[in-house]
C-alpha cells in the first residue's frame, strides 16, 4: 500500500478535528497538504474530500469566495456511486454535506435564493442516502441557514427536526449545536430568560464535547439577548470576549455580525451618545466588505442607516443603505431585504 494511502485519512481526520476545535491555522495547513496529495494522486474520492476540507477551512476563516470555489469543486467532482467509498473510509458523505455548507457560503456572499435552493438539494440527497451522521449534519445546517435568513417559523421547524434527530441518534455534537439554535429561537419568540438558559446550556454542552466553532457567534446572540433585558454592559462584555476569541482562533466568518450586534446593544443602551455604536457599525461594514459578505454588510448598513436617520442625517443614511441594497439581485422576499427596502422608502 502506498504511504500516501495511509497518510491521507489521518490528515483528513486531523483537519476536521482541528476545524471543530477552531484551531483554524492548523486546519488550514492540513487542508492544503490534503489537496496537494489528492491532486497528485488523481484519486476522485480524495479530490472530493480534500476540496471539502479546504472549503470548510476557508469558510470558518471568513474567506467566503475561496470557500465557495472549493465546495463547488468538491460537489462537481462527487458522484453518487462513490457514496459507499466515502462512508467506509471517512464516516460521512460529502455529497449532501458540501451542498449544505456551500449553501451557507452563498448566503454570506449575498445570494439568499440560491442558498435556499442549494440547501433543499442537500436535504433531498441526505434523505435519499439515509446516512444518519450526514443527515444530522445537513439538518443542523438547514437550521443555521434559516437563522441567518431570520425566518423564525421556518427556523423553528428546522431546529426541532435537527434536535430530535440528533438526540435519537445520540450525536452530542449536533444535539449541543441544536440546543444553541433553540436558544436563538426562544429569543425571537420573546422568551428572553428561557433563551438565556438555553444558549448557556448549549454553549456548555459544546464545551463539553471539545468544540469551539459557532461558539463566538452564539455568544453574540446571547449578548444581544442580555442587552434586550437591560444588561447592556454584560452583553457588550460578552461580545468583546467573542471578538477576542475570533481574533485568536481566526474563526472570522461571523465577526462582522458580532461588531454589528455590539453596535446595536450600545445604540439601544445609550441613545443620546451613539458614537461608539456608530464606530462598531462602520467596522462591521468594513469587515464584511473585506470578506465579500454582502448579507452581513446589509445587516450592518441597515443598522447604521437607522442610527444616522435618528441623528437627522437622512441623506447620508439613504445613500449608505442604497449602495448596499442596490447590489442585490435576489432575495427580495427575505426579512433582511424587506427591512432595508422599508427603511429606504422612509428615508426618501
Amino acid at each position: 500500500m502506498p504511504e500516501d494511502a495511509t497518510v491521507f485519512p489521518v490528515l483528513l481526520g486531523l483537519a476536521i478535528y482541528s476545524a471543530t476545535r477552531a484551531e483554524l491555522m492548523s486546519a488550514h495547513e492540513l487542508s492544503g497538504r490534503l489537496l496537494d496529495l489528492a491532486l497528485q494522486s488523481n484519486d476522485p474520492v480524495w479530490v472530493v474530500e480534500a476540496h471539502y476540507a479546504r472549503g470548510i477551512s476557508f469558510s470558518w476563516r471568513g474567506d467566503f469566495r475561496e470557500a465557495r470555489k472549493h465546495l463547488e469543486l468538491a460537489s462537481e467532482a462527487y458522484h453518487p456511486q462513490q457514496h459507499r467509498a466515502h462512508l467506509a473510509l471517512y464516516g460521512q458523505d460529502p455529497g449532501p454535506i458540501c451542498l449544505c455548507r456551500g449553501s451557507a457560503v452563498l448566503w454570506h456572499l449575498g445570494y439568499p435564493d440560491q442558498a435556499l435552493t442549494r440547501m433543499e438539494e442537500a436535504l433531498v440527497l441526505a434523505e435519499r442516502f439515509a446516512h444518519p451522521f450526514s443527515r444530522a449534519y445537513v439538518l443542523i445546517w438547514a437550521a443555521w441557514l434559516r437563522i441567518f435568513r431570520r425566518e423564525v417559523a421556518e427556523a423553528g421547524e428546522r431546529i426541532d427536526r435537527a434536535l430530535t434527530f440528533a438526540t435519537e441518534q445520540a450525536y452530542p455534537f449536533w444535539a449541543a449545536m441544536a440546543a444553541q439554535q433553540k436558544g436563538w429561537l426562544s429569543a425571537k419568540q420573546d422568551q428572553k430568560e428561557r433563551a438565556i438558559a438555553q444558549i448557556e446550556d448549549g454553549l456548555a454542552r459544546m464545551q463539553a464535547v471539545g468544540t469551539q466553532v459557532t461558539q463566538a457567534y452564539t455568544m453574540g446572540f446571547l449578548g444581544e439577548v442580555l442587552g434586550s433585558v437591560k444588561r447592556a454592559s454584560d452583553g457588550v462584555r460578552l461580545i468583546d470576549r467573542a471578538l477576542d476569541q475570533v481574533n485568536r482562533t481566526r474563526e472570522r466568518w461571523c465577526d462582522a455580525e458580532l461588531l454589528r450586534l455590539r453596535g446595536a446593544i450600545l445604540a439601544a443602551a445609550e441613545p443620546t451618545d451613539c458614537h461608539a455604536a456608530e464606530i462598531s457599525f462602520r467596522q462591521a461594514i468594513e469587515r464584511s466588505r473585506e470578506q465579500g459578505a454582502k448579507s452581513w454588510e446589509l445587516h450592518a448598513a441597515t443598522s447604521l442607516a437607522r442610527l444616522l436617520a435618528e441623528q437627522g442625517k437622512r441623506a447620508e443614511a439613504h445613500d449608505l443603505l442604497a449602495t448596499t441594497y442596490g447590489w442585490f439581485t435576489e432575495g427580495f422576499g427575505t426579512p433582511d431585504l424587506n427591512e432595508a427596502k422599508a427603511l429606504l422608502d422612509e428615508l426618501r
